[in-house]
Order: C-alpha cells, then sequence, then structure tokens
C-alpha cells in the first residue's frame, strides 16, 4: 500500500500522539523558569569570541592567542569584539527578498511534522493525509517527534508570517525542512498543485519576517549547514540536550579541540538560538580551511 504511518492514519491512538507532541512542543523563548534557563555569569578575561546583538556590524573577530581552558571557563560578553578572525556580515536578513522556493512535486514522498497547531487542526491533518496522499500519489508520513526524515514541518503563522521559536523549528530550519504555514496544507488538500513558495514562513516570533528560516533551509539544502566550522565554548553545566541537538543539525562542535573550527564563546543556549534567528552566520566566512 502508498500509505507508510506507523499505525493507521485514523487510529485513535496515533491522532492522541500527534496532537499531545505538538501542543507540547517546547517553546524555548518562554518566560517561565525552567531547569533550561540559565542565569548570566560574570565575564572571564581573555574571550575567544565574544558577540553581542549590538556589538557587530560587518565583522566578528577572534583572539587567537588565548590559552583559556576551553572546558572550564565562565562566559564572556563585550561591547566591542578583538580583532583576528573575519566574518563577512554582507547583507542585513532584513534587507534580502525571499527567493524562488521550488514547488514539492520534486520530492518521492512526504514526512510531516507539526507544530504549535491547535487540537483541531492536527486531527484534520491526522484524518485528511490518506486522502491526499492518494491525490497526490506520493506516500505521506506524519510524524509526532523531530527526524532527519521530516520534509515538511507545518506551523500557525501570525500576521507578519512568522511563526512561534520553538526547538522543532529551529532543529527544522538547521537540516534544511521546509517550514509551511498551516494554510498550505489546507490549501493542497483542494489545489495538490498549490505552490510553497507562497506557504514559506518569513521569519519566528523573535526576530520578525527578516526571511531567515528559507535562506538557512537552502544553504542546507545545498550542503552548506548553519554552524559549518564554528566550535561553541560554554560552560559545562549550561550545556543542555536541546542544546546538542540544535548545534548538531547545524553542524557546529562544542568545547572541542580542532584548529578547523572557530571557537566561538557564549554566554547561554538562548544566545545560539537567537544567532539563528538573525541570521548572523548566514554570510560567515571563516579563515579556517574549509
Amino acid at each position: 500500500p502508498i500509505i507508510t504511518t506507523e499505525d493507521h492514519p485514523n487510529s485513535e491512538s496515533k491522532i492522541l500522539k500527534n496532537i499531545k507532541n505538538s501542543i507540547e512542543d517546547k517553546n524555548i523563548d518562554s518566560h517561565k523558569k525552567t531547569k533550561h534557563e540559565i542565569s548570566p555569569k560574570k565575564s572571564s578575561k581573555n574571550p575567544i569570541i565574544s558577540l553581542t546583538t549590538k556589538s557587530w556590524k560587518n565583522k566578528i573577530t577572534k583572539n587567537e592567542d588565548s590559552t583559556e581552558n576551553q572546558n572550564n571557563f565562565l562566559p564572556n560578553l563585550t561591547s566591542e569584539p578583538p580583532k583576528n578572525i573575519k566574518i563577512s556580515l554582507q547583507n542585513s536578513p532584513n534587507q534580502v527578498n525571499q527567493p524562488e522556493i521550488q514547488n514539492q512535486t520534486n520530492l518521492d514522498a512526504f514526512v510531516f511534522l507539526t507544530s504549535g497547531l491547535s487540537s483541531e487542526e492536527n486531527i484534520f491533518i491526522s484524518k485528511t493525509f490518506w486522502s491526499l496522499q492518494n491525490k497526490l500519489n506520493i506516500p505521506i508520513e506524519i510524524k509526532s517527534e523531530y527526524s532527519s526524515s521530516i520534509t515538511h514541518l507545518i506551523v500557525n503563522i501570525d500576521k507578519n508570517g512568522c511563526c512561534l521559536r520553538t526547538l522543532k523549528y529551529l532543529l527544522c530550519i538547521l537540516n534544511g525542512v521546509k517550514v509551511v504555514s498551516y494554510s498550505w496544507y489546507k490549501k493542497l488538500i483542494k489545489v495538490p498543485s498549490v505552490e510553497e513558495k507562497d506557504y514559506f514562513i518569513k521569519g519566528d516570533n523573535i526576530s520578525g519576517g527578516n526571511n531567515v528560516p528559507y535562506q538557512i533551509y537552502k544553504n542546507a539544502q545545498n550542503g552548506i549547514f548553519y554552524f559549518n566550522k564554528i566550535n561553541f565554548l560554554i560552560e559545562k553545566k549550561f550545556i543542555t540536550k536541546d542544546l546538542r541537538k540544535v548545534i548538531k543539525n547545524g553542524k557546529g562542535k562544542i568545547n572541542e579541540n580542532n584548529f578547523e573550527f572557530t571557537n566561538l564563546k557564549v554566554q547561554n543556549e538562548k544566545e545560539i538560538y537567537n544567532f539563528i534567528s538573525n541570521g548572523t552566520f548566514l554570510n560567515y566566512k571563516s579563515d579556517k580551511k574549509r
């Protein structure tokens, strides 16, 4: 049979599982204090790289002479970065027009994941994708958790075309997954030839409609991953399971000794999430050998 779901699509347990996982998707920016929230620490001397949203404009620099122990330090952020390694940020993400997105017909199968949808919206998807795969004549699978096989993340958007920044969202864009609005799915049910480019999200609720998600997605599709050649230096007690997943999906490293990587000292996990939302490394050009 063409269907490849984990369970029968209309099974109650399958529907409830998808709904539960979508509703409970982690809002990494929640103001409610959790074990993942991090209290800022006092800064240490001789940072390897330090960044703030306001401090970098066209260059981000690195102190090559630091001999600080990478696995046992206190994080530091300064208003003025050091002056060695160049990271070129040629264009502001807010000034980049949305490039054309290929239609979904080039895929041999759809694997859907949802984030931030209501119970009713999840039920609708769970009960209608059976007929959709027959219309499209390709297998469709619905996942309840992130995996590398996901082709589409379906989300709700605000009036600016932005979605809630969740863990699923970050993992998906870093791995080259198409992040589309729920309206795309509803339209696809009626018009199987609908193009994705009209429904690709513009950004997230933290940085707004800067078109960063598409640019990161497109680079990943071409084998250029967002955290390539970047080694994050962060105090061990601040390293969470979620953070490891995010950095791994972007092909970055944590607290490693590798001369081919640029060392970037960060204060907490949300700083790294902001690097993604802001498109900090979209035009990153390391002086390290690629």
